[in-house]
């Protein structure tokens, strides 16, 4: 009996110590729970408010004529500060510019390209302002958050700040220019971004979390909930460099689409006969109706290898070979796994002038 007692007597402690230590597991872990979500929170206010405090004087309010637009400081030299805007903002008036704390100066046009709207404004600042870093839009993912600076309604103003998110990373929009009654169509490949953005936002920056500049506003499509389109950096980078430099801008547009061989998955590599082992080139998916790839010889399937024996790996590889105004160009091609040499010459026409 004694015995039987006392086994009642441990199963009952053991019991109370089972019970008492799933409460305290279960406190610990609601705390636990509480507090990851707490550090989440913080930190992506935290991310945000960096990175609007940090990259805020670098923002410009851009007023021209009646109309109201953004710019982000791009560089110094020579004494002078360069911005970078949209142009179809500016009206042959006056170009005001407006820094967030207030400073106010008049400034000119140094270049622009009228196919991707950018637009290099030249004045002087009497202090230094910090360049901004340019980030990679090859890298940005879907659902991934931005931030972009916009003009506010009121010039007097501190400029809007907005939260926005990738839809696509790559968007390619059919566009339609017309410059002296001729109608010139080409294609731009923008990045799609959710945000309900208004006219003021025009030539705004587009920062990543990281506070990188990855964008710049085109526009937004009207009517439709929260879809506007923003230019990328690496497409930025290569026009705003020929702009101070005061190169003609020119972009031979092969009509390509398709996607680096590098970012493709395995089983699409596999569907397409590619070896998984291949890492260079850039897979030819469709060619623009009447593109220069089309009178090239390029074919959907194709692997582009090289462009005047320069290695073709990523987006911003294929960009700049058709940036470079070369009027000819040799193109290296895998097709069904044999290489084959394209040649491209282009005869120069009267170019939409700057």
């Amino acid at each position: 009996m004694k015995l039987q007692r006392l086994l009642l007597v441990l199963v009952a402690i053991l019991f109370v110590w089972v019970l008492v230590l799933t409460s305290q597991l279960g406190k610990e872990t609601t705390v636990s729970e509480e507090t990851v979500i707490n550090n989440v929170v913080n930190g992506f206010s935290t991310d945000l408010t960096k990175v609007a405090e940090e990259r805020a004087p670098a923002i410009a309010t851009i007023e021209s004529g009646n109309s109201l637009s953004t710019a982000v400081f791009y560089r110094s030299v020579g004494g002078k500060s360069y911005f970078l805007t949209t142009y179809h903002t500016l009206s042959p008036e006056a170009v005001d510019l407006r820094l967030e704390n207030g400073f106010t100066a008049a400034a000119t046009v140094r270049g622009f390209d009228v196919y991707s709207d950018v637009c290099l404004l030249e004045t002087e600042i009497p202090y230094e302002l910090s360049e901004v870093p340019f980030g990679n839009a090859e890298l940005l993912q879907k659902g991934e958050f931005l931030l972009t600076f916009g003009a506010p309604r009121v010039a007097e103003y501190s400029p809007s700040v907005a939260l926005a998110m990738v839809s696509s990373r790559k968007t390619t929009v059919n566009n339609m220019l017309n410059y002296q009654d001729n109608d010139y169509s080409y294609y731009l490949d923008l990045i799609q971004v959710s945000s309900n953005l208004t006219g003021g936002y025009s030539g705004g920056p587009v920062f990543n979390m990281n506070g990188e500049l990855v964008g710049m506003n085109c526009f937004s499509l009207r009517g439709s909930d929260g879809v506007s389109f923003a230019l990328p950096i690496n497409e930025i980078s290569l026009i705003a460099e020929k702009l101070l430099t005061g190169e003609n801008v020119d972009k031979t547009m092969f009509g390509i689409r398709g996607k680096p061989v590098r970012d493709m998955r395995n089983y699409e590599k596999a569907a397409m006969a590619i070896e998984l082992t291949q890492l260079e080139g850039y897979y030819i998916q469709d060619l623009h109706a009447d593109s220069l790839g089309i009178h090239a010889g390029l074919q959907p399937g194709d692997i582009l290898l090289s462009v005047n024996g320069e290695k073709i790996v990523s987006e911003t590889d294929l960009l700049k070979a058709q940036y470079e105004d070369t009027g000819v160009y040799d193109l290296l091609v895998s097709r069904n796994g044999v290489q084959t040499e394209l040649h491209l010459s282009i005869e120069k026409e009267s170019e939409v002038p700057e």
